[in-house]
């Protein structure tokens, strides 16, 4: 018989931080902490990809491979953001400038990076999930990662919302864990 305490149910909350900011404690209301920067509502909340890549080694005198090896390994956390503010869109081109006008009227005007330079960030995606009726945290910790990957910023017709598709892909920091998963247990 499986554990329904163990089934995770419902969307997160990704966070965005300078590189090596320190990531809350699961217990900790990230709203608390200025350097975390909530993104906001999602079109269907966000997903953690893993894409390992493996190589057989082989030898003449044998049909079948002597062991296979992990040549590459691929994650990033995907998500489709509804809100569509100049913040997020600094966060997934890169980088960039936000300039704000006082006005009037207030005009903020965003500029992408060049070519050349984009930015690295902490990534945080904190979800809750239920056992039994109390709420428990699993966090996604990546200390760094790079916006990649093409995007689009639809504009519809009504009902219709503008959103963009973002993509962080995960970089091995140079200490520490590419990825860490913690889980509230009491």
């Amino acid at each position: 018989m499986g554990n329904k305490a163990a089934v995770i149910i419902g969307p997160g909350a990704m966070y965005i931080a300078p590189t090596a900011t320190l990531f809350p404690d699961v217990n900790v209301e990230v709203s608390t902490i200025p350097a975390w920067i909530a993104l906001g509502y999602t079109e269907d909340g966000a997903s953690l990809e893993i894409d390992p890549t493996f190589a057989d080694v082989e030898v003449a005198e044998e049909v079948d491979p002597l062991f296979t090896l992990m040549t590459a390994r691929k994650m990033q956390m995907v998500t489709t953001l509804a809100e569509s503010t100049l913040v997020n869109l600094q966060f997934v081109f890169g980088g960039g400038t936000i300039t704000p006008d006082v006005g009037p009227p207030e005009i903020d005007t965003y500029v992408p990076p060049d070519s050349t330079t984009f930015g690295t960030y902490a990534l945080l995606y904190r979800t809750d999930f239920n056992d039994e009726g109390a709420a428990f945290v699993r966090q996604y910790q990546i200390p760094e990662v790079n916006s990649v990957g093409a995007f689009t910023v639809p504009h519809r017709k009504s009902p219709e919302k503008t959103v963009t598709i973002a993509t962080f892909k995960a970089i091995k920091p140079a200490t520490g864990d590419i990825l860490s998963i913690v889980n509230q247990t009491a």
